[in-house]
């Protein structure tokens, strides 16, 4: 249970989150893969956000690399859902960026009010280890549990048998 609560929250981090529209830039700190986040409930400066369940069709989320002054393709291959903290969101898309430090701009265009919409890392190793580890020490965990009963059970069983014989 430690480990889980330690491990877990930290796969849920966001780079950074902000209101759209407007938009809001964010500096992505390390190269690789980063998600968008698309919040039906989001809480942003202590207020909580509501929208609908996914991106509204005729919506389009835009990424732009400010220092490349250049669009950055969101790909959606891979649909995921989040709720962590009283907060749901599903991915609309990932991006892909090669140098860190890199400030990126977020828009989204054809919403009728703001939505909170989050930046995040894409963390599919770390969530593989952190289940694999789980899986790992609950295995262990049983496996020492069942061998401690067998021991327990095989020294009862010799001591009803001294008792009975003696």
């Amino acid at each position: 249970g430690v480990v889980g609560y330690r491990a877990i929250p930290p796969l849920f981090a966001e780079t950074g989150r902000g209101l759209a529209p407007p938009g809001f830039t964010v500096e992505l700190p390390d190269p690789g893969k980063y998600a968008v986040w698309f919040y039906s409930y989001g809480i942003l400066d202590g207020q909580g956000y509501e929208s609908s369940e996914g991106l509204p069709s005729g919506a389009r989320v835009h990424v732009h690399d400010i220092v490349g002054d250049r669009p950055l393709p969101l790909v959606d291959w891979l649909a995921a859902s989040r709720s962590f903290a009283g907060e749901s969101a599903v991915s609309v898309g990932m991006f892909e960026t090669a140098r860190p430090g890199r400030p990126v701009e977020i828009r989204v265009s054809g919403l009728s009010r703001p939505a909170v919409v989050g930046v995040a890392p894409v963390r599919l190793a770390e969530v593989f280890r952190t289940i694999l580890q789980l899986v790992g020490i609950l295995v262990l965990s049983l496996f020492f549990a069942v061998v401690a009963l067998i021991v327990l059970l095989h020294r009862r069983s010799r001591q009803v048998a001294a008792e009975s014989a003696g």
